[in-house]
Parts: structure tokens; sequence; C-alpha cells
């Protein structure tokens, strides 16, 4: 493709496509929508990769801590991808294990893919998989060795479909009496209510991801939480980058 404006794309062979993608719903206010591009414009004006933590950074954590309760640290990064394989590695720490509860036809990210087959791609841990909508055959997992469960509140990828109030309810109980930390990954399902489908349920995960939605379209991804799991997630650190 060329470029893009308004719902319509332009290849470089200068054809005209009515885009019902929208990249996969990331630019669902359309392609160089003014209001964005002036935004970006505006941002990178004073200066861009300053090294440091920059005024409109935190105006958005504030902004993304009043939409999502459950966030109450937040922690910027490059994508929903990076996001997840970030909370993961804080739940791990966190708790001292290494099986991580996750769901057939999942999707968290080119290395957290788990759709049929064997993604060769896939982060090396301990994974452990469950039956989404299924309480029954997933009492089964409610062991005390679980570092954490990370779940699509509607499975995306998979299919579109919801999980049910009542499982995502049993997932909570789960990481409650399990100690494991409970991740919602809102990287798409953030979109369809102001404060995500964890706002539309009243069920508060321990960790959110979420993606380049929230970027206007551009590489972006946030993870964070509340409570002891992200305690760490301070700016006052001895080395970083």
């Amino acid at each position: 493709m060329e470029g893009g404006q308004g719902p319509y794309l332009y290849s470089v062979d200068k054809r005209e496509y009515l885009d019902f993608v929208s990249d996969y719903s990331a630019a669902f206010y359309g392609h160089s929508n003014p209001a964005i591009t002036e935004a970006i414009s505006s941002a990178l004006s004073p200066g861009f990769s300053l090294g440091s933590v920059t005024r409109k950074e935190c105006h958005l954590g504030e902004r993304i801590k009043g939409r999502f309760p459950s966030m109450e640290r937040v922690r910027f990064c490059n994508s929903g991808n990076e996001a997840n394989t970030y909370a993961l590695v804080t739940a791990t720490e966190f708790t001292g294990r290494t099986k991580i509860l996750v769901f057939d036809n999942g999707y968290h990210g080119d290395t957290l893919n788990f759709g049929s087959g064997d993604n060769k791609l896939n982060l090396p841990h301990d994974f452990i998989f469950g039956t989404y909508n299924n309480i029954e055959a997933n009492q089964k997992h409610t062991s005390s060795d679980l570092a954490a469960i990370i779940v699509e509140p509607m499975l995306s990828a998979g299919g579109q479909i919801p999980f049910t109030r009542e499982f995502l309810s049993f997932l909570r109980k789960t990481a409650d009496v399990t100690g494991a930390v409970l991740i919602f990954d809102e990287v798409v399902t953030s979109r369809l209510h102001i404060n995500g489908l964890q706002g539309f349920h009243k069920i508060m995960p321990d960790m959110t991801t979420l993606g380049k939605y929230i970027g206007g379209g551009l590489p972006f991804g946030a993870f964070g939480g509340g409570g002891a799991p992200t305690s760490w997630l301070s700016m006052r650190r001895e080395l970083g980058n």
C-alpha cells in the first residue's frame, strides 16, 4: 500500500480499496485522521527519544489509569505482544513459579500464539492449556503452582468469542485461591467499553495489557496493575533503559 485516507487505502499500482480491516480495528478513526496526525506532530515537535519520562507520557499514564481501574501503575512499551511478555515475566518473578494457564485459540502476539498447531515462535514458558468457558474442564488447573493466568476477555483472533462473566469470575477466584497473577489481555477488548471488558464485567485482574490502538495505531503498548505483583514498576532503578 502507498497510503490511506479515511476509509480508503491506495496501492502502489494506483488502485483504491475500501478498507474493512482498518488495521484490525486499530485504525477505527480512519487513515490519516487529521486529529491523530496533529497530535503526533505536536508530540514530536519538542523533540523525541529524550531518554527520560516526558510530561505527555505522564498525562497519558493518568488517562489510562482513569479508564482502567486495575492499572494503578503503568509501564509503556512497543507493542501488545511486548506488553504481554512483560506481564508474564512479572508474574513468574513475583510468584517464583513457572506454570502459566493459557487457553486454546488464544492470541497474545506472535510469540504467544495458541491457535491450532505448534507455533515455533512461542516463548519457552511452561504453558498449561485450558478450554474457554468450561469451568468443569478447568478445575484440574486450580493447583497452587500456577504463576499466572492470561486471558483475553473475548477471544479475538480465535473467533470473536466472548468469555462468560461466570467463567471470568471463576478465573478471578482461582487466582485468589492459588496466588496466581490474573492477567487480562485487553489489547483488543479494551476498545469495546470505556473501562475495557473488565469494567463491563466488573471483574478486576491483577494486571492488564494494552496495544497499539491506544497509540493511534503506532507501535505502542502498555501494561500495569496494582498491589504487590507490580510494585517493581517504579522509575527508581539503579540501572535501566
